[in-house]
Formats: structure tokens, C-alpha cells, sequence
């Protein structure tokens, strides 16, 4: 199902933190949670989008994450960059040392 992929995407995304946070906050979600989840797949009437879990109570708290994600990247990019750049100094060297032998 798609919402499931989302809901997927989501949970990975989730940050431990932010999972606590909302448990604290919610308390009776995982009580409801654990029961749906001990029930038999009987009830199928329900709609998934009731049984699912939000972590993320507004999108400032998503676009947090996503903007720590950005930096991260950005960061290994240059790293790697910067490390190219040493590699490629370090064969010119070893042309160079290879040539005066």
C-alpha cells in the first residue's frame, strides 16, 4: 500500500528523540497500539490511517530534520571534494617522483 510506504519513509526518518517525545506525549496510543496489535486482522473495516502512529505533530518539526539531513550531505560532499583533490595532488607527486628516478 502507499500509505504504508510513506508511513515507512516516515519511521525511518524518525529520529529516536522524537519518538520518545511523542510517546511521552501520548501515552494512550501505545496502549491502543499494542492491543490493535495483538488483535486478529479481522477488522479490516478500520482505516489505516487511524491505526498509524504521527510522530511529527507539525511540519516544522519534518523540515527540522530534513534541513539536519541537508547539512549532513552537503558536508560529506565536500569532505569527499576536498578528499579528491588530495588524491589527485598525490598522484601528481608520484608522477613527478616516478619521472626523476
Amino acid at each position: 500500500m502507499e500509505l504504508n510506504t510513506y508511513k515507512n519513509f516516515l519511521d525511518n526518518l524518525t529520529g529516536d528523540e522524537i519518538k520518545d517525545q511523542w510517546r511521552a506525549l501520548n501515552p494512550e496510543a501505545i496502549t491502543q497500539s499494542k492491543s490493535s496489535e495483538e488483535e486478529e486482522d479481522g477488522d479490516e473495516d478500520e482505516p489505516e490511517e487511524e491505526k498509524a502512529e504521527l510522530y511529527f505533530s507539525h511540519p516544522s518539526q519534518l523540515m527540522a530534520v530534513f534541513s539536519e539531513l541537508e547539512e549532513q550531505n552537503l558536508s560529506l560532499i565536500q569532505n569527499s571534494q576536498e578528499t579528491q583533490v588530495t588524491l589527485e595532488d598525490l598522484r601528481q607527486n608520484r608522477q613527478v617522483v616516478e619521472k626523476n628516478m
